[in-house]
């Protein structure tokens, strides 16, 4: 993927023969690659899992909806910490 990624940049960023290529900012949401320790486990009313370091647990019908369930939950924790980071140097600048 990161080759990938490179050549898609090369070709993005040449431009044909006596054409200016103008700059312009583009605004998107991306979504990062973030491996974490997670433990599963089954119970007899559906799958738990628990991300000790962060205190994030959630409990679903399946594994497949627990997964889910805790992608989700990790990226509001995350988004949180970023919001609460940006408020402290706001904070900071003011």
């Amino acid at each position: 993927m990161e080759a990938t990624a490179r050549i898609s940049a090369a070709r993005f960023n040449s431009a044909p023969s006596g054409v200016t290529m103008k700059s312009h900012h583009v605004k998107l949401g991306i979504t990062p690659c973030l491996r974490l320790e997670c433990t599963f486990w089954l119970e007899e009313d559906g799958w738990c899992g628990d991300i000790e370091s962060s205190g994030i647990r959630v409990h679903a019908p399946s594994f497949v909806a627990a997964k889910n369930d805790m992608e989700l939950e990790l990226g509001e924790h995350i988004g949180t910490l970023l919001k609460a980071h940006g408020n402290s140097e706001r904070g900071r600048a003011a």
